[in-house]
């Protein structure tokens, strides 16, 4: 009869570790579900966006969207450059008026100079 016991109890501990090991299998397979679906979601939002990078290379007729960016970029600076050149005298004279208009004195001496005396008649 001890004998019979033992073994309902071993038995009893393998049914357990086979539900243990049935649970680890279950939500392993979930894990993989998820991680395999993640990667065909991924890999489908990839997809339309690598046809739409080489439509627009097609279609700018380029390889390479940094060069053409890179020289976008160049020419931004050179027209700012010379719209800033053209500008200059219309800033100077913005500049020259507001100095003129200021009260003597209250641009810590800033202001141009006061007008000189006029010379007096002999």
């Amino acid at each position: 009869m001890v004998r019979s016991i033992g073994e309902k109890i071993k038995g009893v501990v393998n049914f357990g570790k086979v539900l243990y090991d049935a649970g680890q299998a279950i939500v392993q397979g979930l894990v993989n579900g998820i991680v395999s679906a993640w990667h065909w979601v991924t890999d489908k939002l990839r997809k339309p966006d690598r046809r739409l990078s080489s439509a627009a290379k097609k279609l700018l007729g380029i390889s390479s969207p940094s060069r053409v960016f890179a020289e976008i970029g160049r020419q931004t600076a050179a027209g700012l450059a010379v719209g800033m050149d053209q500008g200059a005298r219309t800033v100077a004279r913005a500049a020259a008026g507001m100095v003129g208009a200021a009260p003597y004195g209250t641009l810590g001496g800033l202001a141009p100079a006061a007008p000189a005396a006029a010379p007096r008649a002999a």
